[in-house]
């Protein structure tokens, strides 16, 4: 089994120890892990998937799974995106109550690029209804947030 990943190496995001503890134990149980690389093409000329990778190289391989998410993602172009309203991390600049520097503008969850996590954002979207319906200012505390990855070795992490 092969996996190929773009970055420089798995579970970005996570502590190094974490990250190359479960690399370790998975290219123990045998899966080649590819990094910096992208699957520029799938072909299926027979039986056997045919994936063409950015680095030149290609794997011959009876399955192929991708994740559509990754593989529709784009560059930005220069001027495309509203700058001004932009966080030093890329995500869109919100204050504590997930408000832009527009008024009546809000924003929450992965566009924030905050914690992008599901449980993250439906707890932001409960925060931003309090404080905009119910009347009731609610910030979310980003610290010490859960999180688990389900691989072979599992991976827990919290703060």
């Amino acid at each position: 089994m092969t996996l190929v990943y773009r970055g420089d190496n798995i579970l970005r995001g996570f502590d190094e120890d974490v990250r190359a503890h479960v690399r370790a134990e998975m290219e123990k149980e045998g899966i080649t892990i590819l990094t910096r690389c992208t699957v520029n093409k799938v072909d299926k000329p027979g039986k056997e998937f045919i994936s063409r990778l950015s680095n030149g190289s290609s794997i011959a391989s009876d399955q192929y799974v991708c994740d559509r998410t990754a593989s529709q993602r784009r560059q930005s172009r220069p001027g495309e995106h509203r700058r001004r309203h932009q966080s030093g991390n890329g995500g869109i600049a919100v204050d504590g109550f997930s408000q832009t520097s527009v008024p009546n503008i809000y924003a929450i969850g992965d566009v924030t690029h905050r914690v992008n996590l599901t449980p993250v954002a439906i707890r932001e979207g409960h925060a931003f209804a309090d404080t905009v319906f119910g009347k009731r200012p609610v910030q979310v505390d980003h610290t010490n947030i859960p999180t688990a990855v389900f691989s072979q070795p599992e991976v827990g992490t919290v703060g």
